[in-house]
């Protein structure tokens, strides 16, 4: 956990600094990792992204999905393999919940095209936070 954190991409330690969040992000990706079922997609045995989808309705089946990435995840064969199994990646984890919602930078538009190939809606109204523009990502599975 401590590599990963300390490999995380500007991009992921940006959101998680505009976000405000009161804890180091070890101890955040930690406490998500405790509560509900994280995992690591390695390539040559090195970590290219922990992620997970964390509860957000004791009683629904509504969660946010979360990752943190290496730079690995910039390389060309890693993004194939992104590409090639993300989207069953995604289905498979998220089997149970039936609504998936979250928050993004506004500005990371790279990862924003990403959520929409996977399946997101990316909504148009800009949410503040810390003085920052994040806009909403939403998935409906059950439709």
């Amino acid at each position: 956990m401590r590599r990963m954190c300390a490999n995380a991409t500007d991009n992921d330690r940006g959101d998680f600094d505009a976000a405000g969040v009161e804890m180091s992000m070890e101890d955040a990706y930690l406490e998500a990792m405790r509560l509900d079922e994280a995992y690591i997609a390695t390539m040559d045995g090195e970590p290219v992204a922990l992620y997970g989808i964390a509860r957000t309705a004791l009683l629904g089946r509504k969660g946010t999905p979360w990752m943190l990435s290496t730079p690995m995840l910039e390389r060309r064969d890693v993004m194939r393999m992104m590409i090639k199994y993300g989207r069953q990646e995604l289905a498979r984890i998220a089997k149970g919940y039936t609504y998936l919602s979250g928050l993004k930078r506004a500005d990371a538009t790279v990862e924003t095209r990403w959520l929409k190939w996977m399946g997101f809606s990316v909504g148009d109204a800009m949410i503040e936070i810390n003085g920052n523009d994040f806009v909403t990502v939403t998935m409906d599975l059950e439709n």
